[in-house]
């Protein structure tokens, strides 16, 4: 997982790119060929190409960006196909989990050192896997509890990650040849997000 916003910000682009390449190689193939019924399979599979380059980029980035892909799986049905948003969808499934370490020093840092001194059995394998963060099962005081810990530098993201996303989005939107206007997504995604964080 990327956690500098820089780290973030060019592996956004690079997907981008990637989008880009696979939706204007789509363009150029239709422009060869003459009769719609030999564009339709053509097409199917480039927006499958592109649901895969989305869904993997943006489980490995966790935070906005994932939270996106999952909400653009939810609200697309009727500017996707099925085969898309089933590829899109599983963004919504498990998350892979980061390794503990990186989390462990997130809870000696925002814990009391009582509190943290104080939990047993942290279990290092992840009971749960999100956008934002993991759930780790501990004792506490002779209880289980479950330490919801968020992803280390989500929250400093979430602006330029949405950023670059919109501006991926309206860049998709204009090459697809598609009109929408995505500022009220946008704006609903950042405060969903604030919230979250």
């Amino acid at each position: 997982m990327k956690k500098s916003i820089l780290g973030r910000s060019s592996k956004l682009i690079g997907m981008a790119a990637k989008l880009a390449q696979s939706e204007l190689g789509h363009k150029v193939k239709s422009k060869l060929k003459n009769r719609i019924e030999d564009l339709a399979p053509e097409l199917l599979a480039t927006r499958i190409k592109q649901a895969q380059i989305l869904t993997e980029n943006l489980s490995q980035l966790k935070g906005a960006a994932m939270k996106a892909g999952q909400l653009l799986s939810l609200d697309s049905s009727d500017l996707l196909p099925p085969e898309v948003i089933e590829i899109l969808s599983k963004l919504q499934g498990k998350a892979d989990p980061i390794n503990f370490q990186e989390l462990d020093e997130i809870l000696r840092e925002d814990l009391k050192p009582e509190f943290y001194g104080s939990l047993q059995d942290v279990d290092t394998q992840a009971y749960a896997a999100a956008s934002i963060g993991q759930v780790h099962l501990a004792h506490y005081k002779n209880q289980q509890i479950a330490l919801k810990i968020q992803y280390p530098g989500v929250a400093k993201s979430i602006d330029s990650d949405l950023k670059i996303l919109k501006k991926v989005v309206q860049s998709l939107l204009v090459i697809g040849g598609k009109k929408m206007n995505v500022e009220e997504l946008f704006d609903e995604l950042a405060l969903i997000l604030h919230q979250e964080a």
